[in-house]
């Protein structure tokens, strides 16, 4: 028995992996097809696809800093 792979594209607001037969919705621009995994990606891009095809950064994850504070526990001893 062989397992079907499933093609899968990147939603081009936030980055998720999205299978187009699955996909919340779709978009064409430009002659190419986007998929995104939600209709709130879709709609983000229908209104300024050029603001995410042009620059990928503006929609990738940003890492935050997060500063650790001495816990209670340690407080306490």
């Amino acid at each position: 028995m062989q397992a079907t792979q499933v093609k899968t594209v990147v939603d081009p607001v936030c980055g998720m992996t999205v299978n187009p037969a699955a996909a919340a919705g779709s978009f064409e621009y430009k002659g190419d097809t986007y998929y995104f995994c939600s209709v709130h990606c879709k709609n983000r891009f229908s209104a300024a696809p050029e603001q995410f095809l042009n620059n990928p950064a503006v929609s990738a994850a940003v890492p935050i800093q997060i500063q650790r504070t001495e816990s209670r526990a340690t407080r306490q001893s």
